[in-house]
């Protein structure tokens, strides 16, 4: 049925309007007259198409057995070819058994899709190729053979506006949200959506940019159930702990400048070999009841089994690449649990942070310092350190010894005098080193560099940015691999 005009059918939930196969003896009679000798199935017919001139309303009505595939087209129960002056709007509706989809809007476009049932197609339930701005809402979509619902834009101005859905027991991803190239897109709404059951990820989302409520969705007992994301935060946002993790994917997660990210205690961040890029603010403070965690795909020891594949994979040092502060300067963080990270604080350019009451397991490095500002009075020397300003570490668990490793070899300095006048600025350096010195090759680590100054009688001597006090003689947090 191709609709280059205007389709107008309006039921009522009394009576509803059906469009379905011949063989469909169920509604109006054994039409093809053949008894019970033929059955409808999916794909007895083809589509309803909303060409780029057509328009109408499909209210109440009833869609069945059609989005018939083969060679050379795959075709969808309704289709909305856009752009479209006027877009249709499916509501209140059925759609199933569909061989192929069940909704799918191409081109741009901005029909609304709200309180339908679209169950028990063989492909995606609603399926929306190069964007638009259409409302999804209210909707049942379950029990389809692919994605629930699928968003993917690549046009230059994109609106979304997925929320209030039910979107369960599909057979791949529940919601799915991805762009191609330099597209843009305005958040409306992400929000109250609720994804259950469904066999892939729960959510997957690729930005350029992050909603600001995508972590106001409810997931249970999904093969993959978590929300992934990758993309820029431009504006101030709080991500609460709703029982799931949000796993940070593909470019990972970008807080950008002038933004601040608020993580509730409790939290589970999980990462696949990538990174959380601090240009704006995170603001990282749990407890000591729930501390937020920081962790791999591949830990199941919190957040669940968030990659789906049982114990066939274990999580080890540097699966991600770690929390990355470009510039730290006034960084405090408290009660994380960081796990399984290349460096888990990599800071390029230290100012100042500091961190506390925190476990660092299984990490290659702890923490990583680039580059450090100048500071008085360490710049009035005549030959400068390498490090002149400090990351604070109190109360901090460093692997199973307690204690962080240095990183590099530091045991054939540990003993190097410093001069009593020079004791303040690198005696408690010097005194770390006499600990770590022995666990030198250990994960965990914090950087160290050997620094002299013949004019000044200063020998070699280990020298690093992080001051390390109060290690407690446990760890705060359970230990995953105990």
């Amino acid at each position: 049925l191709t609709v280059n005009g205007s389709l107008v059918a309006e039921g009522t939930e009394e009576d509803p309007i059906t469009f379905t196969s011949i063989k469909d003896d169920s509604v109006g009679g054994d039409t093809n007259g053949d008894g019970s000798a033929s059955k409808p199935a999916p794909g007895n017919w083809r589509v309803i198409e909303f060409t780029t001139s057509g328009t109408g309303i499909l209210d109440h009505a009833k869609i069945r057995y059609g989005g018939f595939s083969s060679y050379g087209g795959d075709y969808t129960a309704v289709s909305i070819k856009c752009p479209c002056p006027t877009p249709p709007s499916i509501t209140n509706s059925v759609i199933s058994y569909s061989q192929y989809s069940g909704i799918n809007v191409l081109g741009g476009g901005s029909p609304e899709i709200a309180g339908n049932s679209i169950v028990h197609n063989g492909e995606t339930g609603i399926s929306v190729s190069s964007g638009g701005a259409p409302e999804i809402a209210d909707n049942e979509v379950s029990d389809n053979g692919n994605t629930g619902i699928s968003y993917s834009y690549t046009e230059t101005s994109n609106q979304l506006n997925i929320h209030d859905n039910l979107v369960e027991r599909n057979a791949s991803t529940g919601i799915r949200v991805s762009n191609f190239g330099a597209a843009s897109l305005e958040h409306i709404a992400f929000s109250d959506n609720e994804v259950n059951e469904n066999t892939g990820q729960a959510i997957y989302f690729q930005g350029p940019t992050l909603p600001p409520d995508i972590d106001e969705n409810s997931l249970s007992e999904n093969g993959q159930n978590g929300i992934w994301v990758s993309g820029a935060i431009p504006k101030s946002v709080s991500w609460e702990d709703r029982g799931y993790p949000i796993v940070s994917t593909w470019a990972g997660i970008t807080i950008d400048k002038g933004a601040t990210l608020t993580l509730d205690p409790g939290l589970v961040i999980k990462a696949d070999n990538t990174s959380l890029t601090v240009n704006g603010s995170l603001v990282a403070e749990g407890t000591e009841e729930d501390p937020i965690t920081f962790t791999s795909i591949k830990d199941d020891s919190v957040g669940g089994d968030t990659n789906g594949d049982g114990s066939a994979s274990k999580p080890a040092p540097g699966n991600w690449k770690g929390i990355v502060y470009p510039v730290a300067e006034g960084v405090e963080l408290g009660y994380l649990d960081l796990r399984y990270a290349e460096t888990a604080l990599d800071v390029q350019f230290l100012a100042s942070m500091a961190i506390s009451n925190s476990d660092f397991v299984y990490n290659k490095a702890a923490i990583g310092v680039e580059e450090t500002a100048e500071s008085s009075p360490l710049n009035a020397l005549f030959c400068l350190p390498p490090y002149m300003r400090f990351v604070s570490a109190s109360g901090d668990w460093f692997g199973k010894t307690g204690y962080p490793a240095p990183s590099i070899d530091i045991a054939s300095v540990v003993e190097a005098l410093v001069p009593e006048e020079y004791g303040p600025l690198f005696g408690v350096a010097s005194s770390l080193a006499s600990l770590t010195a022995s666990l030198y090759g250990a994960d965990n680590t914090i950087p160290f560099s050997i620094y002299s100054c013949p004019a000044l009688s200063i020998p070699p001597i280990p020298v690093t940015p992080v001051i390390v006090t109060g290690i407690p003689s446990e760890p705060l947090f359970p230990d995953p691999e105990a």
